[in-house]
């Protein structure tokens, strides 16, 4: 960078006598301004670090004392009392102020649920003194166990409801009260188990160790509490509190009632409400196990003629005496032998399948002690025969309906060729049954 000049004569000055030259020192202005910038800079870099100072001191005056003496004051007070945090006048309208009164409501919800608290330890204490009185009155059996299911305590309504002298209810501490008293003990550890696990009472039928002749039950509710013993190192221990009710007369009701829907009043057999659940569960058996089950369909021959001819009295001696004579063939308790209405029966065979030698072993006797003679109350001898058809599970269906139909279908066979024999299903073809 330069500027140039004319000079003119001081005598003329239209005569030019040279140039005046300016030259600037290009490195030394370079310099002048590095050193200038670096003031500047130096001097931002100090208003900064000064401004920082500045906030730094603000917040610790105006934020973090406030909070540390809020926090101290906070640590200083009794849970539970009347005692509040005070807000400083400057503080009532910021953050300050927001977070004291923050603090006094957690504060006084504190101090409200401890209230509640006390209210319901001392609802609780009555309530214990209530069961006291109760546990010595009740008319219903009142035992406690501890954790082995030992007897801790109970009213002598227990010794009365399981049938027991008090001297032998003396000696049950020592043994297991469950084991002692139920029939079923495994069913009311379950109870005792899913009390524990759930937190609510748990109730159910039981029956009581049988004592004499007669079965006697009780309606037990039962619920487990936990509690911590100081002295046991801190260990849970729980302990079972269970109530029993006499309800053997109720259950005699019950399953006087529950046989009367189950069975044929005229025969004592199974009716077909009851045929048919009891069908239900063994197809369900075996199905679950792997195994075998035949359905017989039987229709007596001739019965129709026997109750025309001598009248229904007769025709009812007749069923009778063939219904006793299906039980005798039909020994085991797992098989069934059921009437399902007029001169219809129906025989379940258990683990039993169509290739099977029992199978047709009891098929034809069945038809033999059906065939023999009936003597009636006034000596005269009848006689009716016997059509059998025959579905077996899993080979011919797996549910009920399809296993009777196609026995009753070969059944109606059976009486179509003939009469007085028995006949396999025929399955029918995978698309049929669809």
């Amino acid at each position: 960078m330069h500027a140039e000049r004319l000079l003119s004569s001081p005598f003329d000055e239209s005569e030019s006598v040279g140039v005046f030259v300016i030259r600037a020192n290009q490195t030394r202005v370079n310099g002048i301004a590095r050193q200038e910038a670096l003031l500047l800079a130096a001097m931002m870099i100090g208003q900064a670090a000064l401004l920082a100072l500045l906030l730094c001191g603000a917040v610790a005056v105006l934020i973090s004392q406030p909070n540390i003496k809020l926090a101290r004051n906070m640590r200083a007070m009794t849970p539970g009392s009347t005692e509040r945090l005070d807000t400083p006048a400057r503080h009532r309208r910021d953050e300050i102020g927001s977070l004291i009164g923050g603090a006094n409501a957690l504060l006084d919800a504190n101090t409200r649920a401890l209230q509640r608290e006390r209210t319901l330890r001392e609802g609780i204490e009555a309530m214990e003194a209530q069961y006291r009185r109760i546990f010595d009155s009740s008319s219903a059996g009142i035992f406690v166990l501890d954790e082995h299911g030992r007897l801790i305590n109970s009213n002598p309504t227990v010794s009365k409801v399981v049938g027991m002298s008090l001297a032998a209810m003396g000696d049950l501490p020592r043994d297991d009260f469950i084991d002692r008293i139920f029939a079923q003990p495994e069913r009311v550890r379950t109870m005792m188990q899913t009390a524990a696990r759930t937190g609510e009472t748990v109730s159910g039928d039981l029956e009581l160790i049988q004592r004499g002749n007669a079965r006697r039950w009780v309606h037990c509710l039962i619920s487990v509490h936990h509690s911590l013993e100081a002295c046991t190192q801190g260990q849970e221990q729980n302990t079972t509190e269970g109530l029993i009710y006499d309800i053997t007369e109720r259950k005699r009701t019950e399953s006087a009632v529950q046989y009367q829907a189950e069975h044929d009043a005229l025969t004592g057999l199974h009716n077909r409400a009851g045929s048919h659940a009891v069908i239900d569960r063994l197809i369900a058996g075996a199905v679950a196990d792997g195994s075998a089950l035949s359905v017989l369909c039987i229709d007596l021959d001739g019965f129709k003629q026997v109750n025309d001819e001598y009248g229904h009295e007769a025709g009812d001696q007749v069923l009778k005496v063939c219904a006793e004579r299906m039980n005798a063939v039909v020994r085991r308790s797992t098989d069934l032998a059921g009437r399902l209405g007029g001169d219809e029966f129906v025989v379940a065979l258990r683990d039993v399948g169509p290739l099977e030698l029992t199978l047709s072993a009891t098929a034809a006797n069945l038809l033999s002690v059906l065939c023999e003679p009936v003597i009636l109350s006034g000596g005269t001898a009848v006689r009716v025969g016997a059509s059998i058809g025959i579905a077996c599970a899993p080979r011919d269906g797996t549910d009920r309906a399809t296993l009777i139909e196609l026995a009753d279908a070969s059944m109606y066979e059976v009486k179509r060729t003939g009469k007085n024999n028995f006949a396999m299903a025929v399955a029918p073809a995978p698309c049929d049954r669809h």
